[in-house]
């Protein structure tokens, strides 16, 4: 969680390279541990990559989050994260 937390400072200092290593670095904590957040952290990752405009990293991020949101999610129609996430996928594709 800390790595996570560190992540969203940074983000919000616009450190966004610096943000993504602490983003990645909780990913690979979560997936090891198959725990909810991973979700949330691929697409934070991926909000960093849309920031430095490198799309191709962060449509692969936020596709990450789409595909795990699914899988924990017993409603995917009615589930509003989920939702996000597609959002934040099309807009990178548009």
């Amino acid at each position: 969680m800390f790595h996570e937390d560190a992540g969203e400072c940074l983000y919000n200092l616009e450190r966004f390279k610096e943000a993504i290593t602490e983003f990645e670095i909780a990913k690979d904590i979560y997936k090891k541990r198959d725990v909810p957040c991973f979700a949330h952290t691929a697409k934070r990752s991926g909000d960093c990559f849309t920031q430095l405009q490198k799309c191709e990293y962060a449509s692969k991020n936020y596709m990450i989050a789409i595909e795990r949101r699914q899988q924990s999610c017993n409603e995917p129609k009615n589930d509003f994260m989920l939702a996000s996430f597609h959002d934040d996928a099309g807009e990178c594709a548009f």
